[in-house]
């Protein structure tokens, strides 16, 4: 049965002619790919560019081999389709660049199908302030479980920075939610149940059909 394979054979065996691997494959991910753009634009264009980041894995499938893992092949493809949506968006290239702009730099309007509790809709406007790829890698290391190796071919960064990087940016989210807060909430207690109110950030069954 599909769901007792690994993505890394379903991907084989899609390549090889089985679409039915490929549909469990898009099954499996579908989810997980629209939760990654519904943290950073409104729902319409969530779902328009999570079809665009399947559509490109359909024309790649034959030309490219899994490097670390299907999913870090995903999400990368997921990012540059991002990418591509932001520079459609903004005719400053500085928009562009991940590692310094962010989504609330690129003036989105963001989902409402992620935050759905007052403390959920803090850490994600939080974290919407960080650079995209900052926000990214929250996003990969909290909700996807992604690993050092996985998440550095996402980002295209050196492995060995990842662990240093994500212990920055945890840092820097700090600052984001106090200034989202205003005095208004406790930043330490928020701070400190930040990792499991990312944690519990799913898509609501109702806006994701």
């Amino acid at each position: 049965m599909a769901s007792q394979l690994s993505d890394e054979e379903l991907y084989e065996s899609w390549r090889a002619g089985s679409q039915s691997a490929g549909n469990a494959l898009f099954d499996r991910y579908f989810r997980a790919v629209h939760r990654f753009f519904l943290a950073k634009i409104d729902d319409v264009t969530a779902k328009t560019l999570t079809q665009k980041t399947f559509f490109t894995v359909v024309k790649k499938r034959d030309t490219v081999t899994i490097r670390t893992s299907f999913r870090a092949f995903l999400f990368k493809i997921a990012r540059f389709v991002l990418l591509a949506e932001a520079r459609d968006r903004s005719r400053n290239p500085a928009f562009c660049d991940f590692s310094v702009a962010s989504v609330a730099a690129l003036q989105t309007s963001p989902s409402q199908a992620l935050a759905r509790r007052e403390k959920q809709k803090i850490v994600i406007e939080a974290m919407r302030q960080l650079p995209i790829d900052e926000q990214t890698l929250l996003e990969l290391y909290y909700w996807e479980g992604l690993t050092g190796a996985e998440i550095s071919e996402v980002l295209e960064i050196k492995h060995t920075t990842v662990r240093s990087k994500l212990s920055k940016t945890r840092a820097k989210l700090r600052t984001m939610i106090g200034k989202v807060v205003r005095g208004e909430g406790d930043v330490e207690q928020l701070y400190a149940k930040s990792e499991d109110i990312i944690r519990s950030m799913t898509i609501d069954p109702q806006k994701d059909s």
